[in-house]
């Protein structure tokens, strides 16, 4: 007995006859019109972190410095006042060839022959000026290069010894600001210091009665020197020497003598008469 009944196939959620051919069911699948989905498609959207603004990025850098910048310019200024006001005697720097070292201004006590108890006795003022300072050197032969660049230069200076100590120095004012001003219209590639206090203290020394006279005198003159250089009041004095000199004043009395015949007398000339002066004092 045939059967005809037919069987049907679910095939991918489609019914397929099981008595139809596969290649005509393939070709009737392909003849169906395709269906695409025209709807716009949907987005989803997505939170991202939001980028770091440049004032967030470097704001601990900038912060960092101007704090840096700060500080540094009021360090800046403090160490400046220092090094402003400072005197450069009050550091030292010793060289074997070349030395600009420098000590302090002042005396301190030093130990000086005592007068003669059978002799008049000399007691000179203090006396105080200011300085042109080229350096200062622990050897002579050092500060005499120096003394020599300079005179090269057409800029004199002399040494001034004192505590083992060379001092040289290029000129002498009584105020610090004449100082100073002298030493702008020097044009030298040598570094100096203009203002320096430079100061000879007291000391007793035995003379002569004629001698203590006349050194009272000069003592009365130095201050003038030092400020006019005028050479009239230096011959006045030099005419009334005495007619004996001891040798304890002989060297100041010969280079004074000496100056006191130019016909101006300049600072060096004035820096080396009190030298010369401070040295009769045991300085």
């Amino acid at each position: 007995m045939k059967n005809n009944n037919r069987i049907s196939v679910q095939i991918n959620h489609q019914k397929r006859d099981s008595k139809k051919d596969p290649i005509e069911h393939l070709l009737e699948q392909e003849k169906k019109p395709v269906n695409y989905d025209t709807s716009p498609p949907v987005f989803q959207s997505v939170n991202r972190p939001a980028k770091p603004g440049f004032w967030t990025t470097y704001r601990s850098f900038i912060y960092a410095a101007l704090t840096a910048i700060i500080i540094g310019t009021f360090l800046g200024f403090i160490m400046l006042k220092i090094f402003v006001d400072m005197d450069p005697e009050e550091v030292s720097f010793q060289n074997s060839e070349h030395v600009t070292s420098t000590v302090t201004a002042s005396e301190g006590t030093k130990e000086v022959e005592q007068p003669d108890s059978n002799l008049p006795v000399f007691k000179s003022n203090t006396h105080q000026a200011y300085v042109v300072q080229a350096g200062v050197f622990t050897s002579e032969s050092a500060a005499i290069q120096l003394q020599n660049e300079l005179k090269a230069s057409n800029i004199p200076a002399m040494i001034w010894n004192r505590d083992n100590q060379y001092h040289l120095f290029t000129s002498v004012h009584s105020t610090s600001e004449a100082s100073k001003k002298y030493l702008e219209a020097v044009k030298s590639d040598v570094e100096m210091y203009g203002g320096k206090a430079w100061t000879t203290v007291p000391v007793e020394v035995s003379v002569t009665e004629s001698e203590k006279k006349w050194l009272q005198s000069f003592d009365t003159l130095l201050p003038a020197l030092l400020e006019s250089k005028d050479v009239s009041g230096l011959e006045e004095w030099m005419a009334k020497k005495p007619a004996e000199i001891s040798s304890t004043i002989e060297s100041f009395v010969k280079k004074t003598e000496e100056l006191s015949g130019k016909e101006k007398l300049d600072s060096l000339s004035v820096l080396e008469i009190w030298y010369q002066y401070s040295k009769i004092t045991g300085q």
